[in-house]
């Protein structure tokens, strides 16, 4: 989805100080903000301190919001107008700290923003198999039946689903996983038909 827009801190929009010391990457002006009793409330667009350092890569001020001594003014399922959420961005940047410590504190794993597109299917698309593989040891039964429901017909635009992802960039475990959790091996590409079962037998990998 769209990210927060560059400078956006200067338009009015709800922003706070907050908000622009952790768009500009200022971690110690960030420090110096929540210990003088700065929140972390989220902008008009639903834009929160936390989804911001994410989006623009300062994982190490996505840390420093998820301490301990700031969890009471943390929104860490917080969503924007498209549905984009902490935990989605983390796992496609692949910050598996971040990943982590979001799931530590309660991150809901079977969120998806409004493309369908969930943390899972991010870490998938983007290469990240380790941060996938900790989403999926994470998850609990009912996240996984919500994942045999969806994820394998959460598609990129180019119509590839997170089981054809992980098959094409030979991700075997990850495969594996998501065909034990009952995704199926005979949805088609939208746009070529090839299934993930076709193509892993097109490379000797059944």
């Amino acid at each position: 989805g769209a990210f927060y827009q560059p400078r956006n801190t200067e338009i009015g929009n709800g922003a706070t100080a907050l908000h622009a010391a952790v768009e500009n990457g200022h971690l110690k002006a960030v420090r110096v903000l929540l210990d003088a009793g700065a929140s972390q409330l989220t902008s008009m667009q639903g834009a929160s301190p936390l989804l911001i350092s994410l989006q623009y890569r300062h994982p190490a001020i996505a840390l420093h919001l998820l301490r301990e001594s700031n969890l009471g003014k943390v929104h860490v399922n917080a969503q924007t107008a498209d549905g984009t959420f902490p935990l989605l961005v983390a796992a496609m940047h692949g910050y598996k700290r971040v990943v982590e410590r979001l799931l530590d504190i309660g991150a809901k794993t079977n969120m998806t923003d409004r493309r369908g597109e969930s943390a899972l299917s991010a870490a998938i698309h983007s290469g990240y198999v380790d941060v996938a593989q900790l989403l999926l040891d994470k998850s609990s039964t009912g996240v996984l039946q919500r994942y045999r429901k969806h994820v394998d017909t959460i598609r990129t635009q180019d119509g590839v689903t997170s089981l054809f992802a992980a098959v094409r960039r030979g991700f075997t475990n990850i495969a594996k996983a998501l065909i034990k959790r009952g995704v199926s091996v005979n949805e088609h590409h939208s746009k070529t038909g090839i299934t993930p079962l076709m193509l892993a037998a097109q490379r000797g990998k059944v």
